[in-house]
């Protein structure tokens, strides 16, 4: 399955709730986001989770949150801006947090390029996942 179907899917849970997906970002965003990601963490972003943000810059859904470029303008929205919300909260070295679950971080890994759940709290490594649809797949098949 594509990760635009299941983005897809998503979309028309939310439409029920009388809720929209984020809209996606634009190119110059992704560079702009890619170049400040680079300059204040040296990581680079993978493609695959940036051809997410093309679909959809960020994502809340049922507990799921996964970060884009920006904060939603959706007031009652949880934070979605990946840079802030790493850079008050990222322990981790050679990782970057790109959402969490009530439980779990989402994780990429920039040494083993791998995207990692890792445990919320104690920020053991859970799971690992060599793309990010594998691990978007999962984390959101549990809330669907």
């Amino acid at each position: 399955m594509l990760i635009e179907t299941k983005i897809q899917e998503i979309s028309e849970h939310m439409k029920l709730w009388g809720e929209n997906l984020e809209q996606p970002a634009k190119s110059e965003q992704i560079i702009s986001f890619c170049k400040s990601v680079f300059d204040k963490f040296n990581i680079v972003l993978p493609s695959d989770y940036l051809t997410f943000l093309t679909l959809t810059n960020g994502l809340e859904f049922n507990g799921v949150i996964i970060y884009g470029t920006e904060n939603s303008r959706d007031p009652n929205a949880s934070p979605l801006d990946l840079i802030a919300v790493n850079l008050a909260t990222n322990t981790l070295s050679n990782a970057i947090i790109l959402g969490e679950t009530s439980t779990e971080l989402i994780t990429f890994d920039s040494l083993l390029l791998q995207y990692q759940l890792r445990d919320r709290i104690g920020l053991d490594r859970i799971d690992p996942y060599s793309d990010f649809e594998q691990v978007f797949y999962h984390v959101i098949d549990r809330v669907l």
